[in-house]
């Protein structure tokens, strides 16, 4: 496809009068580069920064991050200041702190109730399909999604979920603060029994638990094996007795001849086994929690402080709740985030920057270009699918082409409880009216204008760098080249990479998931990511904390490509040589200490921890990637004995 939105604008050619988002001041110059880039690049910002209490964590970015909370902010309260406002009414809602403590447990009385009343376990799987409907992430969780065997369509996909600790390793043995972890999501399962007034809740919650570690771990014993792609009610009813799946798929409200694609059939498969031979009081009281977790927000202080204790607390290391109001932009977020976003890109995204940034895009696809035409691990015909897939993809800069219009969806200014009810009723019911409906590849699937950060759909071929990414301190149209392309640069490669890295080579030229690379081509491909598995498998993030090389792969492997694509395009500009030189550093150097500062992120403990479950590693780590590329070397006079120094041989090449 051919990109027509990209701009023939040149980027900015730097001088020594351009602007800088360079901070020299973050830098400690008395670490050697060679050492500890990361470090060197940023260790005196290290050293200044206090770890944010509502995150657990705090980005280099986090400038650019609360400009975005705060402009979110400054959008929300003109629209409660009109009553004509379907967002400002949603705002209002969540806000009326004394409607929610004053109506106490009333709100989920009704789905409490329902939920007491099951004495079957077909009753408990319906009552499991309406939960699922009022966005309940139970065993059932799915719907329509793209059809990756028919691109441009939609197919029925059940993909599943309902775990409490949110993430499969967290109930595997030897799991990184399992144990600990595990004790605290049983007291808080134990909190939203007691909250329900169930009786013999401790008891109960050490079932729960134990049902959900079963969910989590299935056993080989329980796995069909098979892959589930067309999958009819009467497939269901034979493979997985027990379950009435007609009821089910009728209280989902899809369609009952509609074939249906099982994302992952083991663990499905396993899922429902247990859930047939679990005893129904535990599912009574599964469906209590799962319930409660979800809509804990929404109900007084003592269930959401509850909640935001285990989900927020000891999973994810933060020890203060973000402001009310900026809580509120998730709940907007959740159900109407276009009404706020488009007056977000109207008012804060310039056009120059739209264009710049376009230019740039165009620029790192020439590069990345060049390196596919030339690449030797690579046979010609793969080659030449590669550069026509690369061609394809489309990149989307700052905000969506249409927004949505979410017609016939109103909230009530004075019921948060029924808001979210009705916000998740009508997405359910509107998703499934999109199922026959073409898709729109532009459509935004990951992200807000205003997030920070940027995202690939690799089943669409579609980039996505939203407007809030596109701000200082990050970007700015009048910052140096060295800055532009060490960190914008970096990330637009990086997510290139992804349409060809294990999961997005698994996708055609046109979006269609088949095979395309020939055995000898993964093969080679593999041998080369192995070698950055094994680097990063020895990194520490800390004593006693091993980074997962595996897990981390292609997280690591779009870093380096991101890297040492954007490096390319920043010497093609001839700006690596024309720039001046800044505070005794090269415009060379500057690139990649710029790349470095990307990186920034400091942890505390327990989010350092979550981090290593992530498929990203954290920061100081990711800025290692330099090590593999010869320039680096060459701009820093990195040498045998520096820390970081690997033989010419040793170093990663993948594209």
């Amino acid at each position: 496809m051919i990109l027509r939105f990209l701009s023939a604008l040149a980027l900015t050619v730097v001088t020594a009068a351009s602007a800088s988002s360079f901070d020299n001041t973050g830098m400690d110059r008395s670490i050697r580069p060679g050492d500890d880039f990361y470090l060197y690049a940023n260790g005196t910002w290290e050293r200044r920064t206090t770890v944010s209490p509502d995150a657990g964590v705090t980005y280099g970015n986090a400038a650019a991050r609360a400009t975005s909370v705060g402009h979110l902010l400054e959008i929300l309260r003109d629209a409660a200041a009109d009553p004509t406002s379907r967002a400002g009414a949603l705002y209002r809602s969540f806000m009326d702190e004394r409607a929610i403590e004053a109506r106490g447990m009333t709100p989920a009385a009704p789905t409490l109730a329902a939920i007491g009343r099951i004495v079957t376990r077909d009753e408990a799987a319906v009552a499991m399909a309406r939960l699922t409907r009022m966005g309940v992430d139970t065993l059932f969780d799915g719907g329509p999604d793209d059809d990756d065997r028919h691109p441009g369509h939609r197919a029925l996909h059940w993909s599943g979920g309902g775990l409490g600790m949110r993430d499969r390793g967290r109930y595997l043995p030897g799991a990184a603060g399992g144990p600990a972890i595990a004790r605290a999501y049983r007291a808080y399962v134990r909190q939203l029994l007691s909250f329900a007034g169930v009786s013999d809740a401790d008891r109960l919650a050490a079932s729960v638990l134990a049902f959900e570690t079963r969910l989590a771990t299935p056993r080989p014993s329980e796995a069909d094996g098979g892959v589930f792609d067309q999958v009819s009610v009467r497939d269901l009813e034979r493979r997985m007795p027990g379950m009435p799946w007609a009821r089910v798929i009728g209280t989902l409200g899809w369609p009952p001849g509609r074939a249906m694609r099982i994302d992952d059939p083991d663990v499905f498969t396993a899922a429902m086994k247990a859930f047939v031979e679990t005893p129904v009081e535990t599912l009574r009281a599964y469906l209590v929690v799962r319930f409660l977790d979800t809509y804990a927000p929404y109900l007084p202080s003592p269930v959401a402080d509850a909640a935001f204790a285990f989900d927020e607390g000891v999973l994810r290391g933060t020890v203060a709740q973000k402001s009310r109001a900026e809580r509120a932009i998730g709940l907007v977020h959740e159900f109407i985030p276009d009404d706020i976003e488009a007056v977000y890109a109207a008012r804060y995204f310039p056009p120059q920057s739209k264009a710049q940034v376009e230019d740039l895009v165009v620029r790192i696809k020439q590069a990345f270009s060049r390196r596919l035409a030339s690449e030797a691990w690579m046979d010609e015909a793969t080659r030449q699918r590669a550069l026509v897939k690369l061609k394809n993809v489309a990149i989307e800069v700052g905000y969506p082409q249409a927004w949505h219009r979410y017609e016939g969806l109103s909230f009530d200014a004075r019921d948060v409880f029924g808001n979210v009810v009705r916000g998740h009723e009508w997405a359910w019911t509107t998703k499934l009216a999109q199922l026959d409906r073409p898709v729109d590849r532009r459509e935004w699937t990951c992200l807000y204008p205003s997030t920070v950060n940027a995202c690939a759909d690799n089943g669409r071929l579609v980039l996505f760098f939203p407007a809030a990414y596109l701000q200082p301190p990050i970007f700015d149209p009048a910052y140096d080249a060295a800055d532009i392309y060490g960190r914008i640069g970096a990330t637009i490669g990086h997510e290139l990479t992804h349409q060809f890295d294990p999961g997005g080579s698994t996708f055609d030229e046109n979006g269609l998931r088949r095979p395309w690379w020939p055995a000898a081509v993964r093969t080679a491909f593999v041998a080369r990511t192995d070698a950055l598995r094994r680097q990063y498998d020895d990194y520490e993030a800390a004593p006693g904390l091993t980074i997962d090389g595996k897990l981390t792969l292609g997280e690591n492997a779009a870093d380096l490509g991101g890297l040492v694509i954007a490096h390319d395009a920043f010497l093609a500009t001839g700006a690596g040589h024309d720039l001046p030189v800044v505070d005794e550093l090269t415009g060379e150097q500057r690139f990649f200490i710029a790349y470095a500062m990307e990186q920034r992120a400091r942890y505390n403990d327990a989010r350092l921890r979550a981090q290593l479950l992530n498929v990203h590693a954290p920061g100081h780590q990711r800025a290692f990637e330099v090590r593999n590329v010869d320039a680096w070397y060459d701009a820093f006079g990195v040498k045998p004995g520096d820390a970081l120094y690997l033989a010419p041989e040793a170093r990663v090449r993948i594209w």
